[in-house]
C-alpha cells in the first residue's frame, strides 16, 4: 500500500497547490489543467460509501489505476461507475489466493509481477 499510495500523496499535494493557485489566475495552460483533472479524479476514487469501506485490496488497484493515469479519459463523474465496474470484475475474476498472497498490505515495496499484473487487469477494464 505504501508503494502505491506514495505517488498518490505527491499527486494529491500538486493538485491542492495548483488549485489553489489557479483560483487567483483563470489563465491555465494544458499540462496544469492535465494535473488538475488527474486531481478531481483521484478525489473520487478516494470517496466511499458511510459504513462501507472498500477492502485494502481493492483500494491498492483502485490507486494504482488513478495515478497510473488509467482514469485520465474517463470523466470525473462517470469515475464512480468504473470504480464499481473494477471492484465487481475484481471480486469475480481476479481476486484468487494467488493474488492475495502477491499483495502485502504491510510491504513498503510492490513487486514488478504484481504492477504487470494489475495494469494488465486495469487496462483491460478501461
Amino acid at each position: 500500500m505504501k508503494a502505491v499510495s506514495g505517488s498518490l500523496k505527491l499527486n494529491l499535494a500538486l493538485f491542492k497547490e495548483i488549485e489553489a493557485f489557479t483560483m487567483m489566475d483563470a489563465e491555465i495552460d494544458d499540462h496544469t489543467r492535465s494535473i488538475l483533472d488527474r486531481g478531481q479524479r483521484l478525489i473520487e476514487l478516494l470517496k466511499q460509501k458511510a459504513n462501507k469501506p472498500i477492502p485494502v485490496e481493492y483500494q491498492i488497484v483502485l490507486i494504482f489505476a488513478g495515478t497510473q493515469g488509467y482514469f485520465d479519459k474517463v470523466s470525473v463523474q462517470q469515475v464512480s461507475v468504473y470504480k464499481e465496474y473494477i471492484i465487481n470484475d475484481l471480486k469475480q475474476n481476479y481476486f484468487n489466493d494467488n493474488f492475495y498472497l502477491a499483495i502485502d498490505v504491510n510491504d513498503n515495496k510492490m513487486n514488478e509481477k504484481v504492477k504487470q499484473y494489475l495494469t494488465s487487469v486495469v487496462g483491460k477494464q478501461l
